[in-house]
């Protein structure tokens, strides 16, 4: 069932069919704003979950303030939903695999975005093309001809999140333009702090951690790299991305 689905459904579907056009537009609209925080806050929900829901949504009326109470009571009812697990990637690349956990709960936007990238199997054959030894290595834009692929539209920056750009770690990638990553990310070899939101740096979004295979990391840190078609910091030898997977629940 998707978030659209749903949101109907917690609206009352054919419940509301004799109910006027306002009382029917409030639960809609409450039913979206519910959805989101259950996609935020990465919860499960089935059937049962589905009823709480629908019987918050179905308090409100055309009256006003029922929306502000029903609004107040979603807490409790968010707490009947079930969190899910932090879902894992597995990035196979020529230099071995590398298993990553998104931090969906404080990066949900970012996260939603690059697995938009890894379920189409957009990052299948890309390269980790840009490599800078004690700071990051870059990837997921360039495919393995070294041109630049075709994205989805970019997404806002989602650095004002309380991750830190710490060793392991995976951000978003981006133009000067604070709002203009898309599919490119990184992962930080050390502590890059400079790379955090502050007052004077919109800052660059953590959105993942590696969970295994930082010494495959590592050793992409450590290949020859040359300026190449204007860029800097290319490898010599390309370092593919095969593919990125979805990890089994378990893994």
């Amino acid at each position: 069932m998707t978030l659209a689905s749903i949101a109907l459904n917690i609206a009352g579907g054919a419940s509301v069919e004799n109910e006027d056009g306002l009382t029917v537009a409030n639960r809609l609209e409450l039913a979206n704003e519910f959805t989101e925080a259950v996609r935020i806050l990465n919860l499960g929900y089935t059937n049962s979950e589905i009823v709480y829901a629908r019987q918050l949504l179905n308090s409100v009326t055309h009256d006003t303030a029922t929306i502000a109470l029903a609004k107040s009571d979603f807490p409790v009812t968010l707490n009947q939903f079930p969190r899910l697990a932090n879902v894992k990637v597995r990035l196979a690349t020529s230099f071995g695999a590398i298993s990553v956990e998104m931090l969906h709960q404080r990066a949900p936007y970012s996260t939603d975005n690059f697995l938009s990238y890894v379920d189409s199997g957009f990052y299948h054959n890309t390269l980790f093309h840009r490599v800078i030894p004690g700071f990051v290595i870059q990837g997921g834009g360039f495919n393995v001809a070294g041109v630049l692929k075709k994205t989805n539209a970019p997404i806002r920056n989602e650095a004002v999140n309380g991750l830190s750009n710490l060793r392991g770690t995976l951000a978003l990638a981006r133009l000067n333009d604070p709002n203009s990553a898309t599919s490119q990310f990184f992962i930080n070899l050390v502590d890059n702090k400079e790379l955090d939101h502050s007052d004077s740096n919109p800052g660059y979004a953590v959105f993942g951690r590696v969970i295994d295979g930082m010494d495959v990391v590592d050793a992409i840190a450590g290949v020859e790299t040359s300026t190449q078609g204007g860029f800097g910091d290319v490898p010599v030898e390309k370092v593919i991305i095969y593919s990125a997977t979805r990890m089994d629940a378990g893994q």
